[in-house]
């Protein structure tokens, strides 16, 4: 792990979304935990998005589309409005909290929703496929796992790394995909056949760009 020497000569690891740099106020010992308090001398950001845990799933940061109020804007607000990432956040927000308002219905997390679908894949019976699909930690993934196997939908063999649908966990990965290709055709019906078809296309592509 690549780090730099911060404030005190404490390490301050490469690749995190933020750094805060604190002085110790006081230190108290709670049971078999030393508790420390510090006060933030100095704070780094990146522009990465925070990574958060959410009842029970990981999700990452997003700016939210602010729907309160409209307003005109002069056009050095409107580029900043509408630049691709602010559009790609806000239509992925949107797409999202309308999809999960309705899954909620069938699966307890979006977690477990994911992988109730993924399920239905010849080759993603096991958990390492499975964790690197849904990008999760390993731990994370097999946790939620055993709670779907001791709700009757799966079944795990030889460590998770055999995981097979119920006839019960069927249905419900089937209600499920029915549920998202339904969610998926209202959303594309606001654009034409071939822009629809272009739309996607054109996502694979940003998803597979890399920046040299």
């Amino acid at each position: 792990m690549q780090y730099r020497t911060g404030r005190g000569g404490a390490p301050l690891l490469d690749g995190c979304v933020t750094w805060l740099q604190c002085r110790t106020v006081t230190q108290y010992i709670v049971g078999d935990h030393h508790v420390f308090v510090g006060e933030v001398e100095l704070i780094e950001a990146s522009a990465k998005a925070a990574l958060l845990y959410y009842q029970g799933g990981y999700a990452m940061s997003l700016p939210l589309p602010d729907s309160s109020y409209h307003q005109d804007v002069s056009p050095q607000q409107n580029h900043a409005v509408n630049n691709l990432y602010t559009l790609l956040a806000q239509a992925t927000h949107v797409y999202q909290e309308q999809f999960e308002s309705k899954q909620h219905q069938l699966a307890d997390n979006k977690y477990e929703a994911r992988l109730l679908m993924l399920l239905r894949e010849p080759d993603l019976h096991n958990i390492e496929n499975l964790s690197r699909k849904i990008q999760i930690p390993k731990s994370e993934t097999e946790s939620i796992l055993t709670e779907m196997a001791s709700d009757g939908l799966i079944i795990m063999r030889n460590h998770a790394s055999d995981v097979e649908l119920t006839a019960s966990g069927q249905e419900k990965a089937r209600l499920l995909w029915n549920l998202a290709k339904q969610h998926e055709a209202d959303a594309l019906a606001l654009l034409s056949n071939g822009q629809a078809d272009a739309f996607k296309d054109n996502l694979l592509k940003l998803i597979e760009w890399r920046h040299d």
